[in-house]
């Protein structure tokens, strides 16, 4: 695990449950779902792999999909 997102896991652990921990919770995944978007998208324009192209244009609408629920979570957290 990356230090950046330990760093967010341990803030969550420090929350209550509640509406303070669900709004930490969605941003985080919407970080790390912008993060995984810019990687495939990066991957899709410069990776050398077809496979793995493949899998990354397969994965895209996915992440986007889940950046839209997130998105209407965010409002609602």
């Amino acid at each position: 695990m990356r230090s950046d997102h330990a760093v967010v896991l341990t803030r969550l652990e420090d929350v209550p449950s509640g509406s303070a921990f669900d709004r930490m919770y969605v941003q985080g995944q919407i970080r790390g779902h912008r993060e995984l978007l810019a990687l495939n998208s990066s991957y899709l324009r410069s990776g050398r792999d077809p496979q793995e192209q493949a899998v990354a244009r397969m994965s895209l609408p996915i992440i986007q999909r889940h950046l839209a629920i997130l998105g209407n979570l965010r409002e609602i957290a």
